[in-house]
């Protein structure tokens, strides 16, 4: 059996489960519920979060503080948790943390990761946090500073996203759940066993662009295998199920979907021996692997569908973005990733997460152990010096207005 620890939940440890990492979000608007607790207003710097698992920080960011290389983005924001509680938007318009503010007001919470719509402004956040009341999605609503109550979960979640409407998130769980949640009624539904295995662990999903399709993915388990499921929306049946790798050492932990919704594209960890697998979408079929090196975490799909970024953080994997074509499709034999760019100013870096700016022309990393925030531009393969966030940050999206 292959043991599975949760690293999230230990801070000085240095491998990361998932990422998830939002490239965009979905439209609509989430409904932070009524009962909210208004926390920390607007403010040109990162304010103290509660850090029971004794995150670094706060750490002071001035208003104005330039970010450097990277072109800014006119009315786009990154969207950021950190896996003490701790919520930060930067406006990518002037460069500045414009808010921060903790989503732990009872009961504590463990954040996991984000979907947010792409308009900005709303979000929902899953909460794992067994033994704490936890296990449970939270709304967040980005322009206020506001937390909805949580809406509890009756499996432990992993993963979230949000479907095109905005209105509805389904949730994978971490022992093969997958469900759906009306965020408008705050009711959960639809919940099914998709993957009967103990050692079944739903650490990524994503919703095609259409909304017909879920892409689940598990990292396994010698009697699990690492698969990626496809599932059919809103029954929740699956439809295909695709065996990402035999190797006990594989670890598949992104997805991202083909914005024509034909293709999803697979990341496998691995430990050193880092892929992805494309996968048609309905029917599983698997493509050409490519090779990416490292350790990969995380990816994230440019806005013209050409290229997918992959944030190459794990152990030895050196720092590294590595940018892949994908035009082709399915099947180009012995196709690996491109030249890769190293980000960072010399810390020793552990990404686990990416998001993609709507021009195409940036990506936005961030580093868990080192609590940061770095910025890529594509177009020169520069990064520029890190804003300092502290609190674990472990998942961005991207967005559209605020």
């Amino acid at each position: 059996m292959k043991l599975r620890i949760d690293f999230r939940l230990f801070s000085g440890l240095f491998f990361v489960l998932l990422l998830l990492a939002s490239c965009s979000g979905k439209s609509g608007s989430v409904n932070p519920e009524s009962s909210t607790t208004q926390l920390n207003p607007k403010a040109g710097t990162v304010a103290a979060a509660n850090s029971p698992n004794n995150a670094p920080g706060p750490v002071t960011v001035a208003p104005g503080t330039p970010i450097g290389e990277v072109p800014t983005i006119s009315g786009s924001y990154a969207d950021i948790v950190g896996s003490d509680g701790y919520v930060a938007q930067i406006n990518l318009a002037n460069n500045q943390v414009i808010e921060s503010f903790s989503t732990n007001a009872a009961p504590p919470q463990n954040p996991y990761t984000l979907a947010v719509t792409p308009g900005g402004g709303h979000g929902v956040i899953v909460s794992n946090a067994p033994g704490k009341a936890g296990n449970s999605l939270v709304p967040v609503d980005f322009a206020s500073s506001l937390v909805g109550s949580p809406i509890p979960l009756p499996f432990q979640p992993v993963a979230v996203a949000l479907d095109p409407s905005g209105s509805f998130a389904w949730v994978s769980g971490a022992t093969g759940e997958l469900a759906s949640v009306d965020l408008a009624s705050r009711s959960v539904s639809v919940i099914r066993q998709i993957l009967n295995n103990p050692d079944a662990y739903l650490n990524a999903i994503a919703i095609s662009p259409n909304g017909n399709y879920a892409v689940v993915v598990d990292d396994g388990g010698e009697g699990a295998g690492n698969r990626a499921l496809i599932v059919s929306l809103p029954s929740g049946s699956v439809i295909a199920n695709a065996i990402i790798s035999q190797d006990p050492g594989s670890f598949p932990d992104a997805v991202a979907i083909s914005a024509n919704g034909s293709i999803a594209w697979v990341v496998d960890g691995g430990y050193g021996n880092g892929t992805i697998t494309p996968l048609s979408i309905p029917g599983g079929a698997s493509g050409d692997v490519i090779n990416v090196g490292g350790g990969p975490l995380a990816i994230c799909l440019s806005p013209d569908g050409k290229t997918a970024y992959v944030a190459n953080g794990g152990t030895g994997a050196g720092n590294l973005v590595v940018p892949v074509d994908i035009s082709g499709g399915l099947n180009i034999p012995g196709r690996s990733g491109g030249t890769p760019f190293e980000v960072g100013g010399g810390v020793n870096e552990y990404l686990d997460a990416i998001g993609i700016s709507p021009n195409g022309e940036s990506a936005y990393l961030l580093d868990r152990e080192n609590g940061l925030f770095i910025p890529l531009n594509l177009k020169t393969g520069l990064s520029s010096k890190p804003i300092g966030l502290g609190h674990f940050p472990v998942a961005i999206a991207i967005t559209n207005g605020g």
